[in-house]
């Protein structure tokens, strides 16, 4: 494990629930969230029964080229350029996580050839469906040359990004990270599971080696023997709050923003550094049976 801790910078959140213009609201809105006790009790927000409708994202971006893009896309270029975007080096990787990637793309290209009998697929859908397609639009608005990559693992996406922050961070040099999700009527064509997917996007920059900020401790089997005290704060994913809960009155979740985003333990490791929190946390995701773990000291 590398002993120093890596610093989040320049961190952005767009999407359902936070909907101004400006970067700075909505992290005043967070601030609010926190302060007004929806990190605690879990509960949903109040203009919404499920927040399953995107916001409008087209305002995020000011191209022509927003008609052809996704809510996924919008909403990866609109955290990126409120965050990350005003202070970065043409040195910096990008790297994307998202468990989906442009599933309503793929849908439509689906519905195309299996419902429609369309015997051709639209130019325009057929490179919008692929991984990279969020950080190509990025790029290309933005006009830049910067190495990105997207890692997508469907529902062990969350295990990705621990297992990529671990490595990555043993490496001197900055680097940008994106994640988010977007809703598509396609979730429910799996009748074995009803995910609440929320189209919320978020980004910020690693730096690693500080004497501050957060690392990677090894996975957890079971936390039933874990004491928590020693933590001013924990931030855990929906089912590891409701088992925590009872046990410590610091325990938050911000599943009302993110729901059961695979990639949302992602936007969960920069809460704090969102919220100014001080002192020592922890972020838990709960991943095939085994506890992802952070540790914040801020």
């Amino acid at each position: 494990m590398n002993d120093k801790y890596s610093m989040i910078e320049d961190a952005s959140i767009v999407g359902s629930g936070l909907e101004n213009s400006e970067n700075s609201e909505n992290i005043e809105i967070i601030k609010k969230y926190f302060e007004n006790g929806y990190f605690k009790e879990n509960k949903k927000l109040p203009e919404s029964d499920g927040n399953k409708d995107a916001p409008d994202l087209s305002k995020y971006v000011n191209s022509p080229l927003k008609k052809r893009m996704s809510s996924l896309s919008m909403g990866i270029c609109a955290a990126l350029s409120l965050g990350p975007d005003r202070n970065l080096t043409p040195e910096e990787e990008i790297y994307l996580f998202t468990a989906f990637a442009e599933i309503d793309t793929t849908n439509k290209i689906i519905n195309s050839i299996k419902i429609e009998n369309s015997e051709l697929v639209s130019p325009t859908l057929f490179h919008n469906s692929v991984h990279n397609t969020p950080l190509g639009y990025f790029t290309i608005l933005h006009k830049l040359r910067n190495y990105c990559l997207a890692i997508s693992d469907g529902l062990d996406t969350g295990a990705s990004f621990a297992n990529f922050i671990k490595y990555r961070t043993l490496m001197k040099e900055p680097f940008i990270v994106a994640c988010g999700e977007e809703y598509s009527d396609f979730y429910k064509l799996d009748y074995s599971q009803k995910p609440d997917i929320r189209p919320v996007f978020c980004s910020y920059r690693v730096v690693p080696f500080c004497d501050k900020g957060f690392r990677h401790l090894e996975p957890l089997s079971d936390l039933s023997s874990r004491d928590f005290s020693g933590f001013d704060y924990v931030f855990a994913d929906k089912s590891t709050y409701s088992l925590l809960k009872e046990k410590a009155d610091n325990v938050y979740t911000e599943y009302f923003l993110t729901g059961d985003n695979p990639s949302s333990v992602a936007a969960r490791l920069s809460i704090p550094f969102i919220l100014g929190l001080k002192g020592k946390g922890a972020i838990i995701d709960k991943n095939d049976n085994k506890y992802l773990i952070f540790e914040v000291n801020l």
